[in-house]
């Protein structure tokens, strides 16, 4: 793990977790995800933590339904 740190220093320098504070790929989602208590887990959640994570995730507004 050391030397993959060293390697890309110049992206994160020392600290690769400094890199969350930026990430803004579907805030609200993450968010959400963030949040979850493992009690509330089923399987609409389990869906969404797929294709979060396989950046997949539809975002439709109310509006358009």
């Amino acid at each position: 793990m050391g030397n993959l740190i060293a390697k890309h220093r110049s992206i994160w320098g020392d600290d690769p977790s400094s890199l969350l504070q930026s990430y803004t790929v579907y805030p609200g989602l993450t968010g959400k995800l963030d949040r979850l208590k493992g009690s509330t887990l089923n399987r609409e959640t389990l869906y969404e933590i797929v294709l979060w994570k396989l950046g997949r995730f539809p975002e439709v507004e109310d509006s358009l339904i």
